[in-house]
């Protein structure tokens, strides 16, 4: 699993189950599960309220959007911890 869940910082909410393009995410009881579809394309860390998902080190594609078929790629970390347009600047 590239993306690195903490557990206590999670609140369940699923907003990164949504967010997931490739419905990689699963919202079982009181914690998510991510399946091996799983692009690591960082869209879930983006959007987890509570910060409590992370890609380890760096992680770079290019990744395909499975919906568009477009190309794309994250870097991580970025300095302040987010991606800016896809890419760390």
């Amino acid at each position: 699993m590239p993306v690195e869940i903490d557990r206590v910082l999670c609140l369940s909410c699923g907003a990164c189950v949504g967010s997931c393009p490739t419905e990689s995410i699963t919202l079982v009881d009181t914690w998510i599960e991510f399946d091996d579809s799983c692009i690591s394309c960082g869209v879930c860390v983006t959007v987890c309220p509570a910060a409590a998902l992370r890609l380890p080190e760096k992680e770079i594609g290019p990744f395909k959007d499975p919906k568009t078929g477009e190309e794309f790629v994250r870097e991580y970390p970025c300095k302040d911890g987010t991606p800016k347009g896809g890419v760390c600047e």
